[in-house]
């Protein structure tokens, strides 16, 4: 991210009083964007944490703010699903990092 954004704009474990409970990785205000870095995504027990993702997403919308997942590995029968729900999720384990890149690339202003 310090390669597209300049180090000062990238602010972490940002809250807001819109959404007080989480606590999402990275913002870039400047650019309207919200950056959740996630190990692994979704276990299948976790259908619960995946909606409260998606009410996150529409509320940081109405905000003006794409929502992003960047997500290190995950289970190839729980990825559709999750793809199914967020707008904007990337996988490392399969290969979008550069995809991502282009992605936050997309909102240099």
């Amino acid at each position: 991210m310090r390669r597209i954004f300049s180090r000062d704009t990238i602010l972490s474990q940002v809250t807001t009083p819109e959404v007080p409970h989480a606590r999402p990785d990275f913002a870039v205000l400047e650019a309207g964007l919200v950056i959740e870095c996630k190990a692994c995504g979704l276990t299948p027990v976790q259908n619960e944490i995946l909606e409260d993702h998606r009410r996150r997403e529409a509320l940081f919308a109405s905000l003006g703010m794409t929502y992003v997942w960047w997500v290190d590995r995950e289970r190839n029968d729980l990825i559709p699903k999750t793809k199914a729900c967020l707008e904007n999720v990337f996988y490392n384990c399969k290969g979008e990092k550069a995809a991502f890149v282009k992605f936050l690339e997309s909102f240099i202003r």
